[in-house]
């Protein structure tokens, strides 16, 4: 990807350990990213940058990742903006939020390098509905 092409991703996360893998796994893919550990840090440079997706962990010390989601999809200038949450666990309101559209996708920690990828694919691009349906489809088919 060309300097000017590349998707812009702000990370946020508290834990520097996941900080740094998740950008030496997003920067090694080519994107281009922006570090943030906390959700004010990560607003004043969403405001500033408009990424083209975050990926944020829920459970942020003080303000958690799912305050983060709300700020953005209120935000006329961000709301279009994809929003990842990763999490140890899917709790009842990160799912809850999930279906309501407030996060994009919600990836388990510690998750497999290969899936995040993807994700962050689907996200930045989504395929077409009849992509994301076909595999569940064939779960249907009758067994002979």
């Amino acid at each position: 990807m060309t300097e000017q092409k590349r998707p812009l991703i702000l990370v946020v996360d508290s834990n520097e350990n996941v900080l740094g893998e998740v950008a030496a796994l997003l920067e090694g893919a080519g994107y281009a990213l922006c570090c943030c550990t906390d959700v004010a840090a990560a607003m004043v440079y969403a405001q500033a940058h408009a990424p083209n997706l975050i990926i944020c962990d829920a459970n942020l010390p003080g303000e958690s990742g799912l305050v983060l989601c709300e700020r953005v999809r209120r935000n006329d200038s961000l709301r279009h903006v994809p929003v990842m949450l990763l999490s140890p666990s899917q709790t009842p309101d990160i799912i809850r939020r999930g279906c309501a559209g407030d996060v994009t996708y919600s990836v388990r920690k510690p998750f497999a390098a290969e899936v995040l990828l993807e994700l962050v694919t689907y996200a930045l691009c989504p395929p077409p509905a009849e992509v994301l349906m076909e595999p569940i489809s064939d779960l249907f088919q009758p067994q002979g």
